[in-house]
């Protein structure tokens, strides 16, 4: 104990220093031998820089003018301080080279791939396509490794996206003259994770519009896979990109954007990058789960920063449906989301009701630094969920005492409630469950919500049939509660959630051109019958018609299946087969769903 001490004081001196001086190789050795020694001291030094956001503002104190030098300079420093948190992300990377094993977050699925790579430039990716190409193998790329589903995983040639996820500086002089929304515009590689980006967007006074519940995903992977926050206003993550730059199966480089694009094309073709500007080729590749080729960097729309209220209500099932059956509840909020647990208490479902909405000041968003958090979640859970051995805890209860789930799921809804909870947008909308998200897993699966009127106001209400997202939820928790038993053991672990979200352009997005009510249905993986849940969930939603998110599902979908759910499948394909050919980004996920 005295020992670790003393090692974690000088590692905090050497990590110090190399904040200093962060081009100082030695520094950097030494920290890797520490690391290599001493495994344990090095990652709670290391953990506890990372959560501590203070250290990584330090670059930004000064607060000049609003110019375009100073943005420069910023996003710069932006890039700079994040090479810390590339650095962390560096010593947990599976190692590169033939052969690596690589295992995804929730230890479902392992592969030995033939080569593990991890390019740090547009170039890099470039080479190995190219490599790939000539020895007649696959590649796929993957993110954060948190997609539940075989969409990232091949046994050929794997790009760590890692090695590229530092903001750019966009040049504005090759984007069109005279939108004013260019000023709200950011440019990013796309290896960059959402927690990575939401530092580097605060540093210049700007925010992403919508976040899911976890940061923990690289925007890209969450983008290409149709992830989403929650809003009936808002819409995925993939609708916020304005420009993307993609290496393609023939290993040419281009640049792609809807036909009125924001980019110039008199200053196309620029260092070997070509731009396509057509509506069919964007919307296809946006949400495209790698398929199109390895996407380098994406330019994203972006907003002002901005400070989110937050209200949980503890109500039940029973009587919140009423609302949610004529529509009045979805859409009286910014965010609206509903958890519930799915197995009755007392003859009934309770369930905690979200809503969330902006902190305005004279209609419009309070800068950032001029509002006071305020509030806050259960402070016992919070501080609970920091420490993994209190999940291991709760999975072993949750494992030898089954019958007693229903319970924890209880106490869990209860301890989740909070009133006028003010903060920074981000930290708001991230669930703050720590490392219990280290042991969690899901299946989320979409279902249309229609648009109406009543009484002069917007409501949003279950579409008919079998489609109909209300009846859905309630089999959903008939399947539950019929799965329960104490010889099975296939409890669920963690209450279930409604999300509303917008209609999405993207052609493969389970959103696509419908309002929707994403269900998830979230498990701690190593609670027993957890993925075997999942998967009767799934395949009983698939047959009334859901759309499931292409990350979060148990491979249950198939070709004809996928045709019938998107319209514009035919495009989607068409826009393949002018990207990739030869089927270079092809993997046992494209092949099933027939794309």
């Amino acid at each position: 104990m005295i020992f670790d001490f003393f090692v974690k004081r000088k590692i905090r001196r050497h990590l110090d220093d190399l904040l200093e001086n962060p081009h100082d190789a030695g520094l950097s050795d030494k920290l890797l031998s520490f690391w290599e020694r001493k495994p344990r001291p090095f990652e709670a030094v290391m953990h506890r820089h990372a959560d501590e956001k203070g250290w990584l503002m330090k670059f930004f104190d000064e607060a000049p003018d609003d110019t375009e030098h100073r943005k420069k300079r910023l996003e710069n420093q932006a890039r700079e301080t994040l090479k810390w948190e590339e650095f962390i992300r560096l010593l947990k990377a599976p190692e590169t080279g033939a052969r690596k094993k690589w295992i995804d977050s929730s230890s479902n699925r392992t592969v030995d791939p033939l080569l593990l790579e991890r390019p740090k430039s547009l170039q890099d990716i470039q080479q190995i396509v190219q490599a790939a190409r000539s020895k007649g193998v696959k590649v796929r790329a993957y993110g954060s490794k948190h997609s539940v589903s075989d969409v990232a995983i091949t046994t050929d040639y794997m790009i760590d996206t890692g090695g590229f996820g530092y903001p750019l500086h966009l040049d504005r002089s090759l984007l069109k003259a005279g939108p004013a929304d260019n000023e709200l515009l950011f440019e990013t590689q796309a290896g960059i994770t959402i927690q990575e980006l939401t530092f580097a967007l605060e540093c210049i006074d700007l925010a992403l519009p919508n976040m899911g519940g976890s940061n923990v995903q690289t925007f890209l992977g969450a983008a290409s896979t149709g992830t989403h926050g929650s809003g009936i206003d808002l819409g995925n993550y993939a609708d916020l990109i304005q420009s993307l730059v993609l290496v393609a199966g023939d290993g040419n480089i281009y640049r792609v954007e809807p036909t009125d694009g924001i980019s110039d094309p008199s200053k196309y073709p620029l260092d070997g990058v070509t731009l396509i500007q057509d509506d069919d080729k964007f919307h296809s590749t946006t949400v495209s789960m790698g398929s199109m080729g390895i996407i380098y960097s994406v330019i994203i729309a972006v907003k002002k920063f901005y400070y989110l209220k937050e209200n949980r209500t503890m109500t039940t099932w029973e009587d919140l449906k009423p609302s949610l059956v004529d529509g009045k509840a979805v859409g009286g909020a910014r965010d609206f989301e509903v958890l519930i647990n799915p197995f009755k208490i007392d003859g009934k479902n309770s369930c905690i009701v979200v809503n969330r909405e902006e902190v305005l000041k004279n209609g419009k968003p309070q800068d950032l630094g001029t509002v006071k958090p305020s509030g806050h979640r259960n402070v016992l859970e919070s501080f609970v969920s920091h420490f993994k051995f209190f999940t291991e805890i709760l999975i072993a209860m949750m494992n030898t005492f089954p019958k007693e789930v229903p319970k924890f799921l209880e106490k869990a809804l209860k301890g989740q409630q909070d009133k006028n909870y003010i903060d920074k947008w981000y930290k708001v909308l991230n669930q703050g469950l720590n490392q219990v998200k280290n042991f969690g897993t899901a299946v989320e699966l979409g279902f249309p919500v229609e648009q109406g009127e009543a009484d002069g106001k917007t409501i949003y209400v279950p579409a008919e049939g079998s489609t109909n997202y209300v009846e859905a939820t309630e089999e959903i928790m008939q399947l539950v509660q019929e799965l329960a038993s104490e010889e099975t053991r296939q409890y669920i672990s963690s209450p279930i959630s409604l999300r509303f979200v917008n209609k999405s352009k993207a052609y493969m997005a389970p959103m696509y051109d419908q309002y929707t009510c994403m269900i998830e249905v979230p498990v701690l993986h190593k609670v027993y019958g957890s993925f075997e849940i999942m998967e009767r969930i799934e395949r009983a939603m698939i047959k009334r018609g859901c759309r499931p998110h292409w990350g979060l599902n148990m491979d249950e979908l198939n070709a004809a299946q996928v045709a019938d759910l998107y319209p514009k499948t035919p495009e989607f394909i068409e826009t393949r087969h002018f990207f990739d050919a030869d089927g270079l980004f092809n993997n046992s996920f494209t092949n099933r769903i027939g794309i």
